[in-house]
């Protein structure tokens, strides 16, 4: 089990029921911190491992999104960034889509479902 995933969710709570619906497929690190997350990401020995990055659109979500576009544009970096989140509104979901993120699941979501959808992600090339 070599890939990984990073999740971050300001919320305890998402972030256990995302590592219990992703673990038996994936090496799960998550973060409710900002700071943490950005430093999880930088500090892994081999970057390219990391198959998904799954924010919360609410609070920062979106501006630790550009930074992370940035470091994965620079890195030249085949990752998947997107939003695993509440935030289902229009808006939201459309800003998603402007800025280019590369899938945007909304909550409540099917925890038996979302290694697959992951899975089907991650081989699709950028």
């Amino acid at each position: 089990m070599n890939e990984k995933i990073i999740v971050y969710d300001p919320n305890e709570d998402n972030l256990k029921v995302a590592e219990l619906s992703l673990k038996d497929n994936y090496q799960v690190l998550t973060s409710s911190n900002r700071d943490e997350i950005i430093d999880h990401i930088i500090n892994q020995n081999n970057i390219r491992d990391i198959s998904a990055i799954l924010l919360e659109a609410i609070g920062d979500g979106f501006e630790i999104y550009q930074e992370l576009k940035r470091l994965k544009e620079k890195c030249k970096w085949n990752v998947k960034l997107g939003f695993l989140t509440v935030a289902a509104q229009k808006e939201y979901v459309e800003k998603g889509k402007e800025i280019g993120v590369d899938f945007y699941f909304t909550k409540p979501y099917d925890p038996f479902d979302l290694a697959e959808q992951i899975k089907r992600i991650s081989e699709t090339k950028l």
